[in-house]
């Protein structure tokens, strides 16, 4: 081949500026993953939400709970039968602010979301351990239409119970051992795919299994803590994050600038009362970090027993985070179809009546749901009086319905003919 002499290189040139090239873009790469600050993304508006769920959608606990055959089909079969707008409507019933969604976990192999990317370093085929469907995506989908924020519950590590993903990912089956590099590279590529999937779609993360990481660390190889989180980030650079350590242990957290939110992990049937170690003031976490705690309102992580709390103490609880600008993370367990279990939607209820105040019952017209704002809203339905100006302000809509508490009737509630808001007690939009 023959090259135009004024640009040519000889070969020992050619691979040194080649080199060159390869690390400039290298650190120009790295510099972009940078945190602007201590912490790359703003997470204090956790603690106006106050709480989230937790869904310990894990295919081990379908089948210690539920039960179900460890096989690719009867993954499917579960992942298939999901009712996503049941469970939207009840976390949106409860007040969630947030939920966070397990699209694996850390010792089955089996995921609830595609993944090209894991199916083409396993060697599995689509669908053998990656879910057909993407329930991710629909209940993304189902959770922004009522305004609930999503966190994607991952592990920083290969799921020690898949002997031929831990292989072929280059991990060692073992979360206490140290994270290998080259699987560090590998893990970044399949959690980067569902980021730059889901997007704005999801609000954050929680990475558990982070107990051995110290390669993370290291600053001076081209993957550390900054490309792991960059790749968290890459379909959402506000997306916030936090990795777990175990119990406790990242309630004061310093494992890196990248964590945004304490992990907060608790302990089963902990007392939240009495102890001091579940409050911001008493086991503050890092300056700058929102603080959080997770913990399963039964005995078990997705169980369905009764509440080990009462109502009452979670209000309390609640309060007193808020107070001291912490949020809370409440585990409830959960059904065949994805619907949480009534033992928690009863105790969850009366908090949200407490908490948020006794949500009305959402009419909606006869032109069906509602999305269109401005002039195009020809009517409101507001459950308080107080609400009435408000939603007046906030829609422009021309006539505004106060029922002052009552029932309104059908036929007067129709009248206005057209798209409806349907404001409740907090004067809130609901649709």
């Amino acid at each position: 081949m023959t090259y135009n002499k004024k640009f040519s290189l000889s070969g020992g040139t050619r691979l040194a500026a080649t080199r060159f090239a390869l690390y400039a873009m290298m650190a120009l790469s790295s510099l972009s993953l940078l945190p602007k600050a201590s912490h790359a993304a703003d997470a204090s508006w956790m603690k106006d939400l106050k709480y989230g769920i937790n869904i310990h959608s894990q295919y081990r606990t379908f089948v210690a709970h539920i039960g179900g055959s460890a096989t690719s089909a009867g993954w499917n079969q579960i992942v298939d039968n999901y009712n996503v707008e049941k469970f939207a409507d009840q976390l949106k019933a409860i007040g969630a602010g947030w939920v966070w969604f397990h699209v694996m976990d850390g010792n089955s192999g089996y995921f609830a979301a595609p993944n090209a990317i894991y199916d083409q370093y396993t060697g599995y085929a689509a669908g053998e351990r990656c879910s057909n469907r993407d329930l991710v995506m629909d209940i993304a989908n189902a959770l922004q239409a009522r305004g609930i924020k999503l966190f994607l519950y991952v592990v920083g590590r290969a799921p020690q119970g898949d002997l031929k993903a831990c292989v072929a990912l280059g991990d060692n089956c073992s979360h206490i051992i140290e994270m290998p590099y080259n699987f560090e590279v590998k893990w970044e590529d399949v959690l980067r795919e569902w980021s730059l999937r889901y997007g704005t779609k999801v609000s954050g993360w929680w990475v558990d299994g982070m107990y051995a990481v110290s390669c993370l660390k290291d600053y001076t190889k081209p993957h550390n803590w900054h490309t792991f989180a960059g790749a968290l980030r890459a379909g959402n650079p506000n997306a916030v994050l936090s990795f777990n350590c175990g119990y406790y242990n990242c309630q004061v957290d310093t494992m890196c600038g990248e964590m945004d939110y304490s992990s907060g992990e608790g302990q089963k049937g902990y007392n939240l009362i009495v102890n001091s170690q579940n409050y911001p003031r008493l086991r503050p976490t890092a300056a700058g970090r929102q603080w959080q705690f997770v913990f399963p309102l039964s005995g078990e992580w997705g169980g369905c027993g009764q509440s080990l709390y009462s109502a009452k103490n979670l209000i309390t609880y609640i309060d007193t985070l808020y107070n001291q600008k912490g949020c809370c993370t409440i585990d409830l367990g959960f059904n065949a179809d994805g619907s949480f279990c009534q033992a928690g939607i009863d105790t969850m209820t009366i908090v949200r009546n407490a908490i948020w105040g006794k949500a009305p019952t959402a009419v909606m017209s006869p032109a069906g749901p509602a999305g269109a704002h401005g002039n195009s809203v020809r009517g409101i339905y507001c459950s308080l009086a107080q609400n009435a100006s408000w939603a007046r302000r906030l829609s422009g809509a021309s006539g505004v319905f106060d029922v002052r508490g009552r029932s309104l009737s059908r036929e007067a509630f129709t009248k206005a003919k057209g798209i409806f808001y349907v404001i409740d007690d907090l004067g809130s939009p609901r649709y």
